[in-house]
């Protein structure tokens, strides 16, 4: 038991140390894309922010809570970089996730699979996440399914001689 934790905890801190070099612009220098604007679009002192109703309506419910907390979290452009630490942290976590079930699910040895875990959290999707500020909600659900993925496939396994 102890071996996981560490080992788990060696994942965590290798991945944390890798992708907090690779993505190190994105965390501490201050920027803004077109498409991070519309954050500042709505007065901080009225309600919800415009969209949050439409993403209540579409399903989107976690969301639009995440969109009307930002206005606590943004007030400049460099703010935009606390925004973009939500997906790096949220990456950080899917792929650790991730390493995890190819090491004990697929039986690949750790190494490998905490260099394929760096090479599928450093692709270009990836990349989008953590390099604009509005795609803060979708690292969210990228973790979401993550975990119920873990936890669906260990229902199945669990169930299956039934």
């Amino acid at each position: 038991m102890k071996t996981k934790v560490v080992t788990v905890l060696a994942f965590f801190a290798a991945l944390l140390a890798v992708l907090y070099f690779i993505y190190s612009p994105a965390l501490l220098v201050s920027y803004g894309h077109h498409d991070d604007y519309w954050i500042f679009a709505y007065n901080h002192n009225q309600g919800a922010h415009p969209l949050a109703h439409f993403l209540v309506v579409v399903g989107r419910p976690l969301y639009a809570l995440l969109l009307h907390l930002t206005k606590h979290l943004v007030e400049k452009i460099s703010d935009l970089r606390y925004l973009r630490a939500i997906p790096f942290s949220c990456i950080i976590v899917s792929a650790t996730l991730f390493a995890i079930w190819l090491w004990k699910r697929l039986k690949f040895d750790k190494v490998t699979a905490l260099l394929l875990a760096i090479c599928v959290f450093t692709l270009p999707s990836i990349q989008v996440l953590i390099g604009y500020s509005a795609n803060f909600g979708m690292s969210v659900a990228l973790l979401m399914a993550f975990v119920g993925f873990i936890f669906l496939e260990k229902a199945q396994t669990d169930f299956a001689g039934l």
